[in-house]
């Protein structure tokens, strides 16, 4: 597994892989935000298709190190839907 580059920020608390259909997952995530000079925290969902050994990421959440595990289990990320 490839460590990401410190430029981007860190991943933020999320949920395990969940399968909740046949080749379809879901992850619950999290953002936070800066915005009028408040802080705020937004929640924030990711599903993954699975075709064969082809993962589609939609609204793709940040994942950690362990989480990034975990995904690349399940496939190869081939597309990334935002």
């Amino acid at each position: 597994m490839q460590k990401l580059s410190t430029k981007f920020p860190k991943a933020l608390a999320h949920g395990s892989i969940q399968e909740i259909f046949n080749n379809v997952f879901f992850v619950c995530g999290a953002m936070e935000a800066n915005l009028m000079g408040m802080d705020w925290k937004f929640s924030r969902n990711m599903v993954i298709i699975r075709e064969e050994k082809r993962l589609i990421l939609i609204n793709s959440v940040r994942l950690t190190d362990e989480g990034l595990v975990e995904l690349e289990k399940l496939g190869d990320i081939t597309d990334v839907i935002r």
